[in-house]
């Protein structure tokens, strides 16, 4: 008799998930914790603004960027995106994208530090809940630059996953950013403690901390099908 098969939970918003691949004896269930709302760009006053180098911190604000009808398109132009998945969504547009070694806010910050880009103008387009890490350390060292928010991510009117957590096949939860880490919390209540939690990446995972729901190893780089696998490896080890 086979054994059941595993769950495991992600919590990305519907518009940014995508199927993942996992080994036989497990299956992947996304129950979105918040939703995106884009929200309106002047385009006009980016384009007066002439940046030299533009910054994606999400695979999300690189689609609704791309989708737009802004007109940003140059070889001249560089693009720091924070991942591979991210630059992916960019390079139909942009052939000069550089992904710093890590992948999230303070890996674009040591790429800002190390390289030549201070007396350059930037745009930083993120989502309203970003954590301000790129843009705090752009106003402290007196860099160029404008913010453009793209999106915004609210809380779901209601969520089904606190029905999952009391479920015997449902082997761990992914929580894939810092908002959804709190998002979750207010949720789930005593019962975030019912399963193994794993964080995206180590700002998340911070967060995870500080409001007490310590992550589990291993500790996610900021790409969840490499995380997916990660803990499949590990469950499929255990007895």
């Amino acid at each position: 008799m086979s054994e059941p098969c595993r769950i495991i939970i992600t919590t990305r918003p519907s518009w940014k998930f995508k199927p993942i691949r996992v080994p036989e004896g497990f299956r992947i269930i996304n129950i979105p914790l918040t939703e995106i709302t884009p929200i309106s760009v002047d385009w006009n006053h980016i384009r007066a603004f002439a940046p030299q180098v533009l910054i994606f911190t999400s695979t999300v604000g690189a689609r609704i960027f791309i989708e737009s009808e802004n007109e940003f398109v140059s070889d001249k132009i560089e693009v720091i995106a924070i991942g591979s998945a991210t630059a992916s969504e960019l390079s139909s547009r942009f052939s000069n994208i550089t992904v710093p070694a890590s992948r999230n806010s303070d890996g674009i910050v040591d790429l800002l530090s190390s390289g030549n880009y201070n007396g350059r103008k930037i745009a930083v387009f993120s989502s309203a809940k970003s954590n301000r890490i790129i843009q705090n350390y752009l106003s402290k060292n007196n860099y160029t630059y404008i913010q453009c928010d793209l999106y915004d991510a609210l809380p779901v009117s209601s969520s089904k996953i606190t029905e999952y957590l009391t479920r015997n096949d449902v082997a761990a939860v992914i929580i894939t950013s810092s908002q959804e880490a709190e998002v979750f919390m207010d949720i789930a209540g005593p019962q975030a403690a019912l399963k193994p939690l794993y964080a995206i990446g180590e700002t998340t995972a911070s967060t995870m901390n500080r409001i007490g729901i310590p992550p589990s190893e291993p500790l996610g780089k900021s790409d969840l099908e490499s995380l997916v696998k990660e803990i499949c490896r590990k469950f499929s080890g255990s007895t």
